[in-house]
């Protein structure tokens, strides 16, 4: 019996260091493919002095554990719809399950999308889209968040191997743009240029430096900190959002709708001005709004 089990351990120790011995072979090719796409002038998202100098893109090292089998829950009657972006594209996309997954002990649920013109060509038939933020992002990582590209299961599970997460090409020209993220988290940012033509729930800027921020629409916002010097912040805001307004700014450059508010505190000695107001009906808890920097330009308007 001993013997038995001894070579039924060795056969799983066997199997799982090829499957380990696998998944890295798979994110070395996908590093090496897209590494090869950032090469190309034909292909590169990079500007062209950013080409010129361009040897590898970085990568963290690779790790098998962060290789999950998720459990799908299909959307077969989501609506397709329009995805809002920083350009005049409208790209159509469809809700086509949610992914539930545990990682390092801890469980997750992240969206897949379809996009509808895609879905007809026969080379892209197959492709899902997986949008991604988590804390990495603005650190060692694309504040606005990765993706992961996928295809279609054949049951109601699938492979998310985070190994291959990549940054969207805004996040290397700023001619991109990207569609919808929930969360914008960027933390020590320099000359950053970030145009979210959808966002949903919190904008977190920390140490920004000379960045630039454009929303074009958003969604049910949480929360918006903005920290740093020479940042411009231009977000479009539902007309029916009610939120706390604070402000800590030297030379300030504002645009907002003070009219509409009930300015609870507004302090301006020389170049300095501290301002607290409501916009809205307030409530207990409500989204709050802080500017705290020196030289910023913060453009609020509504729709």
């Amino acid at each position: 019996m001993k013997i038995q089990l001894f070579l039924l351990s060795l056969l799983f120790v066997g199997v799982s260091y090829a499957q380990d011995s696998k998944d890295i072979k798979n994110a070395k090719k996908f590093q090496q493919k897209l590494n090869k796409e950032f090469s190309s002038k034909e292909e590169s998202p990079l500007t062209e002095e950013d080409l010129a100098s361009f040897e590898s893109l970085q990568f963290f090292p690779i790790d098998s554990s962060f290789i999950v089998n998720a459990n799908l829950t299909l959307h077969q009657d989501s609506e397709p719809f329009a995805m809002k972006t920083t350009t005049d594209r409208l790209p159509v996309y469809k809700l086509y399950a949610t992914a539930n997954f545990e990682l390092m002990g801890k469980a997750y649920s992240l969206e897949i999308y379809q996009n509808e013109k895609l879905v007809l060509t026969p080379e892209y038939e197959d492709y899902l889209f997986l949008p991604f933020t988590d804390q990495t992002n603005g650190d060692s990582s694309y504040g606005g968040g990765r993706y992961i590209d996928l295809e279609l299961p054949e049951g109601d599970t699938i492979i998310i191997d985070f190994n291959q997460a990549y940054n969207p090409y805004c996040a290397y020209n700023d001619k991109y743009s990207v569609d919808s993220l929930g969360t914008l988290n960027i933390t020590d940012s320099k000359y950053g240029v970030f145009k979210i033509g959808h966002l949903e729930r919190s904008l977190l800027l920390n140490e920004g430096y000379s960045d630039k921020l454009f929303v074009t629409k958003t969604g049910n916002l949480k929360e918006v900190k903005v920290n740093g010097k020479y940042v411009v912040l231009e977000m479009t805001l539902d007309k029916d959002y009610s939120y706390r307004f604070k402000a800590n700014v030297k030379y300030p450059k504002f645009d907002i709708n003070e009219e509409s508010m009930i300015v609870r505190k507004k302090i301006k000695e020389s170049s300095e001005l501290e301002m607290e107001a409501i916009k809205g009906t307030e409530s207990e808890g409500m989204p709050s709004f802080f500017v705290n920097g020196y030289d910023m330009a913060i453009t609020l308007t509504e729709q």
